[in-house]
């Protein structure tokens, strides 16, 4: 794989067959536009970047589903900051928009049945994913208000594969230098 001279390629996630790399492909000091490149070592060729017509601000943090048939990412068609999904690998259909009034940060649950979001107010979003065939007109909903630390330039948050827990960096406590915090054997801390 090549990568452009003078642009910033952040690859944000690999398909689950390993086939397809997803990327934040920078165009400039302060956008960005969702690509993917093929990963193929035996083609005698060098692949190119193939991009989703979808651009704003970095990151877009663009998420395949687990079972590959989805690509997931922010975008600014609409003036603000929205996330859609594409079929993948991408045909005819276009880009379908999933949030209402704003969203970023995709992450999926393990069976690929719901996508979560951020939505603009800080309300971690759910939206219900078919398996196969279109998108139908499901609405996102609300889950709860969060308050994550948004200026990381990776994603804030995690889902459990069962979509049951969440794992947030928390924007209110701003005293420590590290995001997060990691205690190795931490059972032998507790009182006896």
């Amino acid at each position: 794989m090549q990568l452009p001279k003078d642009k910033v390629v952040t690859v944000t996630d690999v398909s689950p067959d390993r086939h397809f790399a997803a990327a934040d492909f920078g165009t400039d000091s302060a956008h960005s536009q969702v690509a993917w490149i093929e990963l193929n070592p035996n083609l005698p060729r060098a692949l190119s970047w193939q991009f989703a017509g979808a651009s704003g601000p970095h990151l877009l943090l663009p998420s395949f589903s687990p079972d590959g048939k989805w690509l997931a990412f922010a975008s600014q068609q609409t003036g603000n900051l929205e996330l859609y999904v594409i079929g993948f690998p991408p045909s005819n259909s276009g880009m379908h928009r999933i949030s209402l009034n704003g969203g970023h940060g995709p992450r999926w649950r393990a069976d690929g049945k719901e996508l979560f979001f951020l939505a603009p107010d800080s309300s971690l979003m759910s939206v219900g994913m078919p398996r196969t065939g279109k998108l139908s007109g499901a609405s996102p909903k609300r889950l709860f208000h969060v308050t994550p630390r948004l200026e990381s330039d990776q994603d804030v948050f995690d889902v459990s594969p069962d979509g049951q827990r969440f794992l947030l960096i928390d924007g209110r406590d701003r005293t420590g230098e590290s995001e997060i915090e990691m205690i190795l054997n931490w059972p032998s801390l507790l009182p006896k």
